[in-house]
C-alpha cells in the first residue's frame, strides 16, 4: 500500500488512530448494507454507491470485472437474486504511511438462506476493501472511495457445507487425502534419507550424525535440517 502520496489534502492535526477508528466505523457501516438482503435498493444507492470509485473492481472466485455502473447492477443483482446476511467476526482498517489509501479486511460467515425452508447455507468469507482518501477533515471524518472490492471463499468450506455431500467431503474424502499425504510424506522423507542429500541444498549429510546430534535413538530414518544455511 505505498502507492503515491498527497499529504497536501491531508490535516497534519488529525490522529492518525482517529481516522482508522472512524475508518473502521465507516467501511463495517458499507459492509452490514452490502451483505444484508434486508436492505433496500434505494438504500444501497443512497449510502453505499458514493463510496464507490469510478473504476472500482470486484473480484471473487468466480468473476472478475471494473467500473462502477457494472459494480451497482452486480450488488443490487445479487440483493435481488439471493436472501442472505452476514455474521461478522472481526473487522480491521490499515493506512499507508501517508494516509493516503488503506484497506479494509472483514472475517464472517454469510448465511445463504434462498432455501431456508430446507436448509441455511454457511459461506465462510474474507472480504477486503482496498479505498483511497481523498481528504481527511479536521473534525476526523474522511471521504474516500473504495477502488478494489474482493471475496474470497474456501471451496472446503463451500463443498463441506452442502446437505450429504458436505458429510461424504467431510468424513471421507479429507481424511483419506489426508492419511494418503501423511503417507506420501513419509515416503518421500525416507528416499531422502537413503540418497543421503539435503533436497534444499543439494549438500550430503550423514544419517548417524543426525541421529547423535538430535539424540533420536534409532528410527527407521532421520531427517535433516532443511532449514540450515
Amino acid at each position: 500500500m505505498k502507492r503515491g502520496s498527497n499529504k497536501s489534502q491531508q490535516s497534519t492535526d488529525v490522529d492518525r488512530r482517529q481516522v482508522v477508528e472512524y475508518l473502521e466505523k465507516k467501511t463495517k457501516d458499507l459492509f452490514n448494507l452490502m451483505y444484508n438482503t434486508d436492505v433496500p435498493l434505494t438504500a444501497l444507492d443512497k449510502e453505499v454507491m458514493p463510496y464507490i470509485d469510478e473504476n472500482a473492481g470486484f473480484k471473487d472466485p468466480w468473476q472478475e470485472g471494473r467500473g462502477k455502473a457494472g459494480y451497482r447492477e452486480g450488488l443490487r443483482g445479487f440483493h435481488c437474486q439471493f436472501y442472505f446476511d452476514c455474521d461478522l467476526f472481526q473487522n480491521h482498517v490499515a493506512l499507508n504511511e501517508d494516509m493516503t489509501m488503506g484497506r479494509a479486511i472483514f472475517d464472517g460467515v454469510m448465511n445463504i438462506r434462498s432455501l431456508s425452508w430446507l436448509f441455511t447455507y454457511p459461506l465462510r468469507c474474507i472480504i477486503v476493501l482496498h479505498f483511497n482518501i481523498r481528504k481527511i477533515n479536521s473534525d476526523g471524518t474522511v471521504d474516500f472511495r473504495i477502488r478494489d472490492h474482493e471475496e474470497m471463499w474456501s471451496f472446503g468450506d463451500m463443498i463441506e457445507a452442502m446437505p450429504l455431500i458436505g458429510k461424504v467431503y467431510k468424513y471421507g474424502f479429507r481424511r483419506l487425502f489426508s492419511r494418503a499425504f501423511v503417507l506420501a510424506c513419509r515416503a518421500s522423507e525416507y528416499f531422502q534419507t537413503i540418497r543421503g542429500t539435503d533436497v534444499i541444498t543439494g549438500r550430503n549429510w550423514n544419517r548417524q550424525e543426525l541421529l547423535k546430534e538430535a539424540d533420536l535413538g534409532a528410527p527407521s530414518y532421520a531427517l535433516p535440517n532443511l532449514f540450515e544455511i
